[in-house]
């Protein structure tokens, strides 16, 4: 047991990087929790335990209900901003010292007529997470890069659309695009013009792959 403790105690000073990690998905529960109880639709939910509890996945499918409950408790644009800071805060607690942090803002808003759009804007999400990295790198010493998910269930239109009114922001922390969602129903393949694009206006690529069928 104490030479258990001892290997987890030397990983978690080694210094690291993170490469892969969905900042939504990545919220430490202390945050989380406080956002739960600030709309306060959720009486069971009392304390990091019960969340820990919930978030007991059974396959993908159920994973991405609890993703999109989890989604529901984000009320503002400005949450993002603490957001990034807490996650931010999180990894530096581990050592990390550098890492890209993939956000998903179409999950949190609706194309459409004017009268039909809602939600937070993805410029606005994109703006607040920027300064949320840049007072956890004043804090914390700790870097990052944003890559944004354009999320594949929404089609490559939107993507297209999100990668174009994205782009001002490709200075100022954003530095990539990727592609997750479910691929089953969703190939990669009517995405190859939205990449050739992103391209074009700089962005870095990558896409996510096997993570429900295929290999």
């Amino acid at each position: 047991m104490q030479a258990s403790t001892q290997v987890a105690q030397l990983i978690r000073q080694m210094p690291k990087v993170e490469l892969h990690l969905h900042m939504e998905g990545a919220i430490p529960l202390d945050t989380l929790l406080s956002l739960i109880k600030k709309k306060g639709t959720e009486p069971e939910i009392n304390t990091v335990d019960d969340l820990r509890r919930r978030f007991t996945y059974t396959d993908f499918d159920n994973f991405i209900r609890l993703w999109v409950w989890k989604n529901t408790f984000i009320t503002s644009e400005h949450d993002f901003e603490q957001i990034t800071y807490d996650v931010l805060r999180d990894l530096h607690g581990q050592n990390v010292k550098y890492a890209e942090l993939t956000y998903s803002p179409g999950d949190y808003w609706r194309h459409g007529a004017p009268s039909e759009r809602k939600g937070f804007p993805p410029q606005k999400i994109t703006e607040c997470i920027i300064e949320g990295k840049q007072r956890a790198y004043t804090d914390f010493g700790i870097k990052s890069a944003l890559i944004v998910d354009l999320i594949r269930d929404h089609g490559p239109e939107i993507g297209m659309r999100r990668i174009e009114e994205l782009s001002p922001y490709l200075d100022k922390g954003l530095v990539g695009i990727t592609i997750g969602g479910s691929e089953q129903h969703h190939p990669p393949g009517p995405y190859a013009g939205v990449y050739r694009r992103a391209k074009e206006l700089g962005y870095r690529l990558s896409a996510h792959a096997g993570e429900v069928c295929g290999r």
